[in-house]
């Protein structure tokens, strides 16, 4: 009896002590997990300005493995309440982004940021910089024009558009790209006022079944059409159209407005 006890302890304590060691290798699994998850990832930040709306960044994170969230925190060295957080499209080792948009001679400050999934945030130094003078610009350039259209509501088309002036002529000029084609158009600009007037019939292009292609004003509502479009800017950067049509003369391809952004060359 006292052996059958005696082997009944032994056995018992066995148990307990692979119970012990399991529990030992639990914790620390859940130690090395929560050591994980607390890694702050190393951030740095480089970059150069490109013209005076420009900054190309460049910044690098290790340990992505933990980063949930990664960008960029770009401020006015002269107003701290103007601040951007420009999160970046994915999570990458090293992640380069373009910066538009920036005011002509002001400074700033810029950081990258990395976000772990623990919650934990990590920044990179503190990169300073200063956008140069805007030049003296005029109209004349190349333009990224996006396209809206009305007949497709979720349907945008990209594609350039210049304009330039005829001859020495500071009121005439000359559109081309129009509706993604290579035709030109004439128009009056209005530099007091910043707008481009284009007379309504002008042809854009030709089609194979219907014959030429014309651009036509447009009502606002799309209704009816207008003897005019135009071209409107405030700050000679970027345009604005009006309403307008690509009609033949069974009727209407499309209604469009453009939004026109300069093109730093």
């Amino acid at each position: 009896m006292r052996k059958i006890l005696s082997n009944i302890f032994v056995g018992f304590a066995a148990i307990c002590l692979l119970a012990s060691c399991n529990e030992t290798m639990d914790d620390k699994a859940d130690i090395d997990g929560k050591y994980a998850n607390a890694t702050v990832p190393t951030v740095s930040v480089t970059g150069e300005v490109v013209d005076f709306m420009t900054y190309a960044a460049t910044a690098t994170f290790d340990n992505i493995d933990v980063i949930l969230e990664e960008g960029f925190i770009l401020m006015n060295a002269a107003d701290s309440t103007d601040v951007q957080y420009i999160k970046t499209d994915s999570v990458a080792a090293n992640y380069q982004k373009t910066i538009s948009g920036l005011t002509a001679e002001t400074s700033y400050t810029l950081q990258a940021y990395a976000i772990t999934k623990s919650g934990l945030t990590a920044k990179s130094e503190v990169v300073k910089f200063t956008t140069p003078e805007m030049p003296q610009l005029t109209i004349e350039g190349s333009y990224k024009a996006t396209e809206y259209s009305y007949y497709e509501e979720d349907y945008t088309g990209e594609y350039v558009m210049k304009i330039a002036f005829v001859g020495d002529s500071e009121t005439e000029v000359e559109i081309t790209g129009f509706w993604d084609t290579e035709s030109t158009v004439k128009g009056t600009y209005d530099e007091e006022t910043g707008v481009i007037t284009i007379e309504s019939g002008q042809p854009i292009g030709e089609h194979e079944a219907y014959g030429t292609i014309y651009l036509y004003g447009m009502s606002n509502d799309g209704s009816a059409y207008t003897r005019t479009l135009t071209l409107t800017t405030k700050d000679g950067l970027n345009f604005q159209s009006s309403i307008w049509a690509a009609r033949v003369s069974a009727g209407n391809f499309d209604i469009c407005d453009i939004s026109m952004q300069r093109i730093m060359e």
